[in-house]
């Protein structure tokens, strides 16, 4: 989406002010050192505290988003610091510099690197109708890379101001540490909390829907509290100024995690401590003072996290896949494990996904193949939903050529498939039937759900008259005995080839053919190595998942009949005689 002209002139004519008719230029970014403090108060056994400094940027995006070009046309100072940008750029190839922000990182997991950082914000208001009238500047509040090494980075923060400074929106953009993005919009004046502590600007209560930490279910609300958000020109006593009092932008972000119950089970803040405009000497100085800062995010994790495991007995939630980016289709899907039900809110919105593997790669492509020629053998419409909005929906026809999902239906059958990951389609691939997929994929771990699955089993129903292929036999060979109590056909459809055979009584008939492949069997073998592999190290480590949540166990949770756990208040330990307590 390109960047609207208007908005970006008048911004332009704001960035420099008059002072004894000299003209005078703020500064495009700030770099602030923060104080982030941890406290967890539930269950009450395993309370823990942390508190530990971060280093963030204060960027303005606008000017973060324009090409050097622009900027020397403009006669404007870059954010690129020393030679080439050395020290300090926005841009694709963070080894190349010091310390570098990437937009790709941010927004939208589209992986196009030349997007800039306004037009991925730009894109991201728009697809979910924020109104952008009147936007003015934008700040982003997150960790730059350091060395080429990009952090997990979890908590990144948009301030998003009017042509008057006033601010108007709030993106938090949380990363976890599994690679999947999380953004919470938040609108000032719409849905925020009627009452709040008097040194706080805006507070809102929200529906709390990302994985974040292992030891904590998706359940219960985020009260998000914010101070000094004033514009950063405005919280600066002068553009000249390199104080690091309160006379600098010195944001804080204070989120408050309640239990379904609205019980408080923790506490986190960061809190700004020192500012400075950010210039290749105070950034450099900063590094000088704090020359692993950067890199300790992720340690400081770990550390902690084994403390809460082993010392404060806190049993580990398996990773739930994120909840759908387009909300209606978690209504198709049904609610992922350790999700409680209800509205996700148009607050919240997942946008980055882990990376898809080879294996769901290769079972993908096999899987569309194979749906391609059942369309047009059973006359019938395919089509694959997933969950991520950035996977265009994919539509096999009963015949050739090609049709917008929007187009007008036809007579035919529909077949709809919604997936929530793509593991679907290695399971499809692994699994020796449909029935085990509908089984275990859908109806246990929620993976994928159909319009019809009565029309899903006819699609992947086996040819007759096959004889038992080394791929089936290998499928079977891994499944538990609870697994091996459903029918398995002599072959997986997907290992057959049907072609047309002699015409008999006025109608064509087929010819099947199994086929051999490599891959499959790669693919066989590897998928239940790496489960069986995890299962062993967390043997030999003392690990814990909460007990019936073990990724392995899927079919011990078919045998029990059940679904996500939860507790009362979202967190189980190990040792207590009572869940939750």
């Amino acid at each position: 989406m390109s960047t609207n002209s208007q908005p970006q002139r008048q911004h332009q004519a704001t960035e420099k002010h008059s002072t004894n008719s000299k003209s005078i230029t703020w500064p495009k970014g700030y770099i602030i050192v923060n104080r982030v403090s941890h406290s967890r108060f539930l269950p009450q056994p395993s309370s823990h505290s942390f508190v530990y400094p971060t280093l963030t940027l204060l960027l303005n995006v606008r000017v973060a988003s324009s090409t050097l070009k622009e900027k020397a046309e403009r006669q404007e100072e870059t954010l690129a610091l020393g030679p080439a940008g050395l020290f300090f750029g926005v841009g694709p190839r963070p080894w190349s510099r010091l310390t570098n922000v990437r937009p790709a990182a941010y927004l939208i997991d589209d992986g196009v690197q030349s997007r800039t950082l306004m037009e991925r914000l730009e894109e991201f208001l728009a697809k979910r109708e924020i109104p952008m009238d009147g936007l003015g500047d934008v700040w982003l509040l997150t960790s730059p890379s350091y060395f080429g090494f990009e952090g997990i980075n979890p908590l990144s923060v948009w301030f998003c101001y009017s042509m008057e400074k006033e601010l108007k929106v709030v993106l938090l953009e949380v990363h976890n540490t599994f690679g999947e993005r999380h953004v919470y919009v938040l609108q000032t004046g719409v849905n925020e909390d009627e009452s709040k502590p008097r040194n706080i600007d805006h507070q809102w209560t929200i529906p709390r829907q990302f994985h974040v930490s292992p030891f904590n279910d998706r359940s219960g609300f985020y009260v998000c509290s914010l101070s000094n958000t004033q514009h950063p020109y405005l919280a600066t006593s002068s553009p000249s100024s390199t104080s690091t009092t309160d006379s600098s932008p010195l944001p804080v972000v204070r989120l408050n995690l309640l239990t379904s119950s609205k019980a408080l089970k923790l506490t986190a803040i960061m809190r700004g401590q020192s500012c400075q405009p950010l210039t290749t000497s105070s950034l450099l100085l900063t590094l000088f003072h704090y020359p692993f800062i950067l890199w300790l995010s992720m340690i400081r994790i770990s550390y902690h996290a084994a403390l809460l495991h082993y010392k404060k007995r806190l049993d580990v939630y398996a990773r739930p896949e994120p909840v759908a980016s387009v909300g209606s289709l978690d209504t198709h899907i049904g609610k992922s494990r350790n999700l409680p039900e209800g509205d996700i809110g148009e607050s919240s919105q997942s946008v980055g996904w882990q990376p898809e593997g080879w294996m769901d790669r290769y079972a993908r492509k096999k899987t569309c193949a194979y749906l391609e020629k059942r369309a047009k053998e059973l006359g019938i419409t395919i089509k694959l939903r997933s969950s991520n909005a950035l996977d265009q929906a994919q539509i096999f026809l009963p015949y050739e050529g090609t049709l917008s999902e929007a187009s007008p239906a036809k007579d035919q059958e529909e077949l709809v498939i919604f997936y929530r990951t793509q593991l679907f389609f290695t399971h499809l691939l692994v699994l020796p039937s449909a029935v085990h997929a509908l089984v275990f994929s859908s109806r246990t771990e929620r993976i994928f759900n159909t319009t019809n699955d009565d029309l899903f089993l006819h699609v992947f129903e086996p040819p007759p008259h096959t004889r038992k292929t080394p791929a089936q036999k290998l499928r079977r060979w891994f499944l538990p005995p609870n697994a091996l109590s459903i029918s398995s056909p002599p072959a997986h459809p997907m290992d057959c080839s049907r072609t047309p055979g002699a015409r008999k009584s006025g109608q064509v008939g087929t010819v099947t053919t199994t086929t051999w492949s490599w891959q499959t069997f790669a693919v066989i073998v590897m998928f239940y190595a790496i489960e069986g592999l995890e299962k062993a190290l967390y043997r030999l480590f003392r690990a814990r998942f909460v007990k019936g949540e073990e990724p392995w166990d899927g079919w011990g949770r078919v045998q029990r009949g059940e679904e996500g756990k939860t507790s009362e208040i979202g967190s189980v330990r190990r040792d207590s005689a009572k869940t939750g307590t």
